[in-house]
């Protein structure tokens, strides 16, 4: 992957809200350099994948919604969110182009009202089961 492309990488996930929230290795990145750092460590990471070993997930529990019952959420190092995010920007693209044209479940760019409107005017055809 390009110089670009892993910098993007990078940006999505330090500017993201979860971006200075450390894993297991309390490491976050702060200055232009340890971005720098992490650009250039990714492509070792993304030329050797197989070298490559995702550390433990440092386990929270946060509250639920109207509840006092607390859930676990796990959260990855900021070296593993940055692969991921490499990874995502590699196989959307390739995922969006092969789905089919009417799913709307956990799309980017979907929305429930997208399938609202879909069945909605499907219903309003003459030939409708309806």
């Amino acid at each position: 992957m390009s110089f670009s492309g892993r910098a993007v990488a990078v940006r999505k996930v330090v500017v993201n809200s979860g971006g200075k929230t450390p894993g297991i290795d309390n490491k976050i990145l702060n200055e232009p350099a340890e971005y720098y750092e992490a650009i250039t460590e990714l492509k070792t990471i993304v030329e050797k994948p197989k070298e490559y070993k995702a550390k433990p997930v440092r386990r929270v529990y946060i509250p639920k919604p109207g509840r006092k019952e607390l859930r676990p959420l796990g959260i990855p190092t900021i070296t593993d969110r940055i692969v991921q995010a490499v990874y995502y920007m590699a196989i959307d693209p390739i995922v969006e182009q092969q789905s089919d044209i009417n799913s709307f479940g956990f799309r980017k760019e979907r929305s429930t009202l997208d399938a609202i409107n879909y069945f909605r005017n499907y219903m309003d055809k003459q030939w409708s089961p309806s």
